[in-house]
């Protein structure tokens, strides 16, 4: 996917969402945005997003009558009014989109996935640690006993896709005041993690 065709489409007067493999994307178009994405020349097809695209696999096959499930919405969408259809929704929101945790009936996913600001519904999972042995097969408790090593002071560079919202003063709490340096090799200046990503360049300290 070149940049040169996302661009070509953003100026046709597209919106481009999110990537999807292969070689596709979610884009919103009016419908004379639409009739000139379709001509461009590396374009193959243009079509609907369908409600079913939008439900996760793990939804569509369960059997439960009560499910937790996330719904993301569009970052240009009314996240309260998708809110307003389910019962005591939780909501949050970043440049990436908005999210609520909500606990609904089978039958109103698929109500859900017909919202055209809804575009992605999937099971909300229970948080569960599961790099708690790393530490025994790298012994870092012999390392921390036998040797005083713990890593303090250390630099350690991360070449990555991104990282968060791509600014000192707004990133998470996890990793606020311990970036020593960024190097954006992919998008100039800009070493953020949304949903089309490119090479990065951290290093952590």
């Amino acid at each position: 996917m070149l940049e040169s065709w996302k661009t070509a489409v953003t100026s046709a007067g597209g919106t481009i969402y999110d990537y999807i493999p292969d070689f596709a994307f979610i884009v919103r178009l009016d419908q004379a945005a639409r009739s000139r994405v379709a001509s461009l020349p590396f374009v193959h097809w243009v079509g609907p997003l369908q409600p079913a695209y939008k439900i996760s696999p793990e939804l569509a096959k369960s059997q439960d009558v009560a499910l937790k499930v996330v719904v993301q919405t569009f970052p240009d969408e009314d996240l309260a009014a998708v809110a307003s259809n389910l019962t005591d929704a939780q909501t949050s929101s970043n440049q990436f989109g908005g999210l609520l945790h909500a606990t609904v009936a089978q039958a109103q996913i698929a109500n859900l996935a017909k919202l055209d600001s809804v575009s992605w519904i999937e099971p909300e999972r229970e948080m569960k640690l599961y790099n708690d042995k790393a530490r025994e097969v790298m012994r870092v408790n012999q390392a921390w006993a036998d040797l005083g090593l713990y890593g303090s002071g250390q630099i350690v560079a991360v070449a990555d896709t991104g990282l968060d919202t791509g600014n000192s003063s707004t990133l998470s709490a996890d990793f606020a005041g311990r970036i020593a340096a960024t190097y954006a090799l992919g998008r100039s200046g800009n070493w953020s993690a949304p949903m089309l990503m490119a090479p990065t360049l951290q290093a952590l300290c």
